[in-house]
């Protein structure tokens, strides 16, 4: 078969190196691949002994422990989930009862997600016990294929110098690694994408049946790791048109492709067939999704359930995706202005920093495992990218090969929210760019051409207060940004954790990190309480008296945590003056009348 017409395809192969040339390109390679295996093995040595290890079983309603629990089911001996695994979160049932959600997902055995991750991890659970570390060293060697594609999809779009960058930058990217070693499916999103890609360079340089049976397969793939993976085939096969015309040769290459796409998805349609499922239909959540993401008065930037529209809304959707579509679009009752807006303010969850946590919290880790606050992180990546999307717009053609992979992500990301553990998935296709930035700057600096470097680095010193200025008045809206980065349910997962392993001393410094770290007043209260009681059974009674003393100054306006303080001076010191003291004080600020009576009884209490 003829190469396609692609003019570029031949600018692109510049990586005809001579043998001395391809060894370094080799050697440098097989470092970069070393450096992220280094870096990521590192961070989960770190947090293989702190609580983050174990929130694939304690963090409730989080994808981790549907996955976790999905997998130990899979590996007791139900293969084929002819028992329906369909979990129900506390914000749905806070929705509408479980009879109702049974309804919506109907009665038969369909898949709650994409399968293959679940199937994957329950093969490791069968082989090696339901510990995180089997699954995290998996990930981890998927992660640094991703690397080795990072930098060969690079070379074959730029040249050596911004592949080798390109590739660095990944290996060492705080977000990835963080998302690498716990119980979610991002690290083999990134490598069916990159592989996608990698794919269709090959393709474009020299087309073949074989390579697009190839792709098809990916594609299957993708679908079968991800449900919101649908623009990825869609794209592909719009790419083909476009480099091969409408001709025989793309009709040859479009069966090639589908018959590559229904082998993958082979195992998939028996197994509907055997348990009387729809043979095409391969989760339940994508109408979930829709409705609580994409309807009217969902929040933009954030998950904000549960709302009182949402009930409605899925019942009229009956439970289908594009029943869902259709009602969230009708939330709008034509008022399309505010449907542009509502999009337009959930992408700025592409421009800013903050990673947007919903399982797993990037921040938190990065107080387990402080390599992650050292190393690059996306205020760094997203500029660079920019600047390389900038440099690479005149040769927009050598992009087109990522687009199939980055535009799917980019869609699911917009039909859902800018999560932070989605957002690296898409960031991944940012690499190559940032790299190409990168290795022009190193060379305007070695042809000393100053005014352009100057130029280039002004323009990413700007990027960074732009982006801080969106974030802060925009997606935060004026409140602190410890609201959001520090949120209440690690620390306290954390504390639990700790305190069921017999080391209060261990819990009461997570909820001390929860009252440092977070500004919201009535977090903070209740996080220096709960530290207080820990201290107390760990027998830190200098610090207890401290933790006791910082609350009855910061709330001294609150009788509640006055009488707290004053039960934590009686019963954990037997300080009964210090305790007299905080009750008074607490009566003193006219609390209710419970609260009154209460204070009051304590006090006549008192010896």
């Amino acid at each position: 078969m003829d190469t396609p017409p692609a003019s570029d395809a031949a600018e692109s192969s510049r990586d005809a190196q001579p043998p001395s040339g391809r060894g370094a390109l080799q050697r440098g390679l097989l470092a970069v691949a070393a450096l992220a295996i280094v870096a990521r093995s590192l961070h989960l040595l770190t947090i293989l002994g702190t609580p983050l290890a174990e929130h694939h079983r304690t963090f409730q309603d989080s994808d981790m422990q549907a996955f976790d629990g999905w997998a130990r089911q899979i590996a007791a001996g139900d293969l084929l989930g002819v028992t329906p695994y369909h979990p129900l979160t506390g914000w749905q049932l806070a929705t509408a009862p479980a009879e109702r959600w049974a309804e919506w997902y109907g009665r038969s055995p369909v898949f709650f997600k994409a399968p293959l991750y679940p199937y994957l991890v329950a093969a490791l659970y069968w082989l090696f016990g339901s510990d995180l570390w089997p699954v995290a060293l998996l990930q981890i060697l998927a992660s640094t294929i991703s690397t080795v594609l990072v930098y060969r999809i690079t070379l074959a779009t730029f040249d050596s110098s911004a592949a080798f960058l390109a590739a660095v930058f990944y290996a060492v990217y705080a977000p990835a690694i963080h998302y690498d070693v716990v119980l979610l499916r991002g690290p083999w999103i990134v490598l069916v994408g990159l592989t996608s890609a990698w794919q269709l360079i090959r393709f474009r340089d020299q087309a073949s049946p074989e390579k697009a049976a190839a792709l098809g397969v990916t594609s299957g793939v993708a679908l079968l790791l991800n449900e919101g993976s649908l623009g990825l085939p869609l794209g592909i096969v719009a790419l083909f048109a476009a480099w091969l015309g409408i001709s025989r040769r793309l009709a040859r290459t479009l069966g090639a492709f589908l018959a590559g796409l229904l082998a993958s998805f082979a195992p998939v349609f028996v197994r509907n067939l055997v348990v009387s499922a729809p043979v095409l239909q391969i989760s339940v959540n994508t109408s979930i999704a829709m409705g609580v993401c994409n309807a009217a008065d969902a929040n933009p930037h954030f998950f904000d359930v549960p709302r009182p529209g949402l009930g409605p809304l899925m019942e009229a959707s009956g439970g289908t995706l594009l029943g869902a579509a259709r009602a969230c679009l009708g939330s709008f009752h034509g008022d399309y202005p505010a449907l542009v807006l509502f999009y337009l303010r959930k992408s700025l969850g592409l421009f800013i920093p903050y990673e947007n946590p919903d399982n797993a919290n990037f921040y938190y880790a990065a107080l387990k495992s402080p390599l992650l606050a050292l190393l690059p992180n996306y205020a760094v990546l997203l500029p660079l990218a920019i600047m390389g999307f900038v440099l690479a717009a005149p040769r927009w053609r050598l992009l087109l090969p990522l687009l199939p992979a980055a535009g799917s992500l980019l869609l699911s990301i917009l039909l859902t929210l800018p999560l932070s553990r989605y957002r690296v998935t898409l960031a991944a296709f940012l690499f190559p760019l940032a790299g190409l930035a990168a290795a022009r700057l190193a060379r305007w600096t070695l042809e000393r051409r100053f005014v352009a470097v100057a130029a280039a680095l002004v323009a990413l010193a700007l990027s960074w207060p732009a982006s801080r200025l969106v974030q802060e008045r925009v997606v935060f809206q004026g409140r602190p940004p410890g609201h959001y980065l520090y949120r209440p349910v690690e620390f306290l997962l954390g504390s639990g954790i700790e305190a069921k392993a017999g080391r209060p001393d261990r819990a009461a410094d997570e909820l001390l990190q929860l009252a440092f770290w977070n500004p919201d007043r009535p977090v903070r209260r209740n996080a220096l309480l709960g530290a207080a009681f820990y201290l107390g059974r760990a027998g830190r009674s200098a610090a207890l008296r401290a933790v006791l003393g910082q609350i009855s100054i910061e709330f001294r306006d609150d009788p509640l945590a006055l009488m707290s303080a004053g039960d934590g001076y009686r019963d954990l010191l037997q300080d009964r003056d210090a305790a007299r003291s905080l009750y008074r004080l607490a009566a003193a600020q006219q609390p209710d009348g419970p609260l009154a009576d209460e204070i009051r009884k304590r006090e006549q209490a008192l010896p």
